[in-house]
């Protein structure tokens, strides 16, 4: 939309009873990435105050969201930051932005070079915590870098540029993630994840998989490394993987719609689109934010017996749709998640023959079927901030696993069936003060019903059917509190603690086709646990641009019910403790910087799912490590146009007092942990051509060695791989196209070494996706 010379952007709620001091007053913003004159709308809205803009040509301007507490002259100093315009205060409640100098053409910026580290606002502290008082580890990736990556990125996308970070290799929908090493196992049961996961600030996960949400039309995605129990309590024992969604616009109708073709070697072509609508439905009032998307990625994995080619095709289509109101102080958001993703087979080769090809005698499919919904309010005063989130989510993987026996003609399937609700709330009040004295403190609920169905058939009639079910109930409510008090010139202390009441319920229950009218029901276990976690911490800015900082914390998970031997027995809760270290050199702005930490943890009890000698799966408490880590992220900008990032990760770890079950192997390593891998990430500004801004991007993810599982029969070799992506972004206003080359050197690897727990002594790889080109086109209104 073409603007006048002079437009006026105002609040509704503007009044003449606005007093002289509006400009000192710190206010809690939150404004998505977008264009300027929708932003300083918004801003004006959020500010009560009239913002007059007078350079019709900046109003299409691309802006960075902005999230924290600060005055409006450094909000507005953010937004024109690089326009070569100025806000002039003409009124105690009145701006104008204005050119500063001569006017001159004014074109598109270019997205900048390097992600934005956040270096003003912890948003995922749960406060205003400014990142150089936090003590801990964070990266936070800002939506101009998912949108460089691809519209339909999905989590592994962060796996291949955070060091730190790792997932197993099931297929898309059924992986667990990983953060520093802290790996349970390669197998899904019904244990609870090692990394909370959570979209905006509703619970994604209990003890479920990774969804797997499409990364679409996002504001920006945080990782906390390391245990964060004393603010998201249980399942955070490696860290947080905090996804925050765009907010709906209530000021301006925008949308964009993207479509993607990509080829694959050796397999199938695939394809992707997504599209997003935002609907001001009241001015400053009301607005409706939709997302949807649909994927397909072709299949690439030959089977020998059953003559199919590129048999591993996923499919997924899904949406998000956001409604926000916005009553005074009061901001409710009421969104709405489903996803439904479909493997036609699993992701794995044979070992040995033919690359890509492997011989099965059935198809092993899976489908992830994942809801959401939530509730969120908030509302702000002048230095506090309520927040009160609830959410519902309902998950539900099924699979099949081949379980035949190459001694056996008879045709042996295993169907499994694991269905997870979720309901989540937790209310919280928080200061807005970026500096000085901070702290929030809350309530938190969490209810989580599990069920896992197994169903054992073979073609032989003569043989009988077997079903299992087992239940799974936890209640957990928590008391938490957080504080960071600066106690000396540039040095800040974070205390704080979390009492929780956890109740463990389970229930296993098994019948046949030949004795359905007499099923054997075993005892149903059930524990209590009350829990009080504190942490501390410790951030000195010994001078602008070199920090340091120690922290303790701890991490749980809650225990459960397995079945085994047909019969049902618990497994105990496991806890982390960590103490670490780091170092900060550089600020955002800075050419260079460097974060470095170290950790020790000691990590009790642990929880872990194994597979018996049978190939059953089984969930049991493996025993006591400890880990030992170091982290680094570096990031030069060494000219204007370009942008160099690197991370590695050392790891060192060690299983002592192991459980006799768990048939634990000389080396006693924990699973999936390689001991080091780095990651490398460049972004080039390559100029402008065609009307646009061209971006050149390239990462190098290499992952060192690791074991498949503990235990004899998982004493297999993985990982010693390198997975590479090249893409070439020409970008304007309205309209971009994006080509993306991943694995270019058509590497295979062995990403997971598992296809089916029922038949462990066939040696498999789970080789990369072949080189790969996509070619995709955007546009925007």
């Amino acid at each position: 939309m073409i603007l006048a010379a002079a437009v006026l952007l105002t609040s509704p709620a503007a009044g003449a009873d606005r007093q002289a001091t509006a400009a000192d007053r710190r206010i809690a913003f939150d404004i998505p990435a977008g264009t300027l004159a929708p932003a300083l709308n918004l801003m004006a809205m959020q500010a009560d105050i009239d913002v007059a803009l007078t350079v019709p040509a900046l109003a299409r301007q691309p802006t960075h969201a902005i999230r924290g507490v600060m005055t409006i002259e450094q909000v507005l100093t953010q937004l024109l930051r690089g326009t070569g315009a100025v806000a002039m205060r003409i009124a105690p409640s009145a701006w104008r932005v204005q050119q500063e100098r001569a006017p001159r053409a004014i074109r598109p910026a270019a997205p900048a070079p390097a992600e934005d580290h956040a270096d003003i606002i912890v948003t995922a502290a749960k406060r205003s915590t400014r990142v150089q008082d936090y003590p801990g580890v964070v990266t936070t990736i800002d939506r101009a870098a998912l949108e460089r990556w691809n519209a339909t990125a999905d989590t592994q996308a962060i796996v291949d540029r955070i060091a730190t970070i790792d997932s197993t290799q099931l297929g898309a929908g059924r992986n667990k993630l990983f953060i520093r090493g802290i790996s349970d196992s390669a197998f899904i049961g019904p244990l609870q994840a090692s990394v909370g996961q959570y979209l905006g600030d509703i619970r994604l996960t209990y003890g479920a998989p990774d969804p797997d949400l499409a990364l679409i039309d996002l504001q920006s995605i945080d990782v906390l490394e390391g245990p964060q129990a004393t603010l998201y309590g249980s399942g955070s024992l490696g860290g947080i993987f905090h996804v925050v969604p765009q907010s709906p616009d209530l000021a301006q109708t925008s949308g964009m719609a993207m479509i993607g073709a990509a080829l694959t070697a050796h397999g199938d072509p695939g394809a992707d689109s997504a599209a997003v609508l935002n609907l001001p439905l009241a001015a400053g009032q009301l607005g409706l934010r939709l997302v949807g998307y649909a994927e397909r990625e072709g299949g690439y994995i030959d089977d020998a017996t059953r003559h199919v080619r590129d048999g591993n095709h996923v499919e997924t289509v899904g949406g998000r749709a956001t409604l926000r109101l916005v009553a005074g102080d009061w901001t409710a958001d009421a969104s709405a998640v489903v996803q439904r993703l479909s493997g036609a087979d699993n992701q794995a080769a044979d070992a040995t023959g033919p690359r890509l090809t492997r011989t099965s005698p059935t198809a092993q499919p899976y489908r992830s079927d994942y809801t959401l919904g939530s509730l969120t309010i908030r509302r702000d005063w002048d230095d506090v901030q309520l927040i009160s989130a609830t959410g519902l989510s309902g998950q539900q993987l099924t699979e099949r696993y081949d379980a035949s026996d190459a001694a056996d003609d008879a045709l042996a399937t295993v169907d499994q069936q694991a269905e997870s609700s979720t309901f989540s709330s937790e209310t919280r009040l928080a200061s807005q003060a970026t500096t000085g004295a901070n702290w929030v403190v809350g309530v938190a609920l969490a209810v989580n019903r599990s069920t896992i169905r197994t169903s054992h058939m073979r073609s032989d009639a003569t043989q009988s059917t077997e079903r299992t079910r087992l239940n799974n109930r936890v209640f957990e409510a928590a008391l938490f509190g957080e504080a960071t008090m600066p106690i000396a010139h540039g040095v800040t202390v974070t205390a704080g603690g979390r009492g929780s009441y956890t109740r463990l319920a389970g229930r296993f229950r098994t019948t046949s086709d030949l004795a359905e009218t007499d099923p054997t029901m075993s005892r149903n276990p059930e524990r209590h646990h009350v829990r009080v976690l504190p942490s501390i911490g410790v951030a000195w800015q010994m001078r602008p641009g070199w920090g340091w900082f120690a922290r303790t914390q701890q991490g749980f998970r809650a225990g459960g019910a397995t079945a085994s031997g047909g019969s049902i027995r618990a497994f105990r809760s496991d806890t982390l403790s960590l103490v670490e270290v780091g170092v900060r050199i550089g600020t955002a702005d800075s050419a260079f910087r460097l974060d470095l930490s170290a950790a020790r943890s000691r990590w009790r009890d642990i929880q872990a799912n194994s597979v018996t000698e049978g190939g059953a799966p089984i969930t049991l408490n493996v025993g006591t490590a400890t880990i030992e880590s170091i982290t680094a992220k570096a990031r030069w900008r060494p000219a204007a146009w370009l942008a160099l990032e690197s991370g590695v990760f050392i790891n060192r770890n060690r299983l002592y007092n192991p459980a006799l079950s768990a048939i634990i192997v000389v080396n006693s390593q924990l699973a999936n942990v390689a001991p080091r891998g780095f990651n490398a990430n460049a972004v080039v500004q390559a100029g402008s051509m065609l009307g646009g801004d061209l971006l050149l991007t390239g990462t190098w993810r290499h992952v060192g060695k690791s074991r498949l599982g503990t235990g004899v029969q998982l004493d297999q070799a993985q990982g010693d791989y390198s997975n590479i992506t090249f893409s070439a972004r020409l970008a304007g206003a309205a309209r971009a196209i994006t080509l993306q080359v991943t694995n270019p050197l058509d590497q295979a690897g062995n990403r997971f070494a598992l296809a089916t727990p029922y038949r462990l002594y066939d040696l498999q790889v789970t080789p990369l996706r072949p080189l790969t080109v996509r070619l995709g086109i955007e546009a925007r209104f």
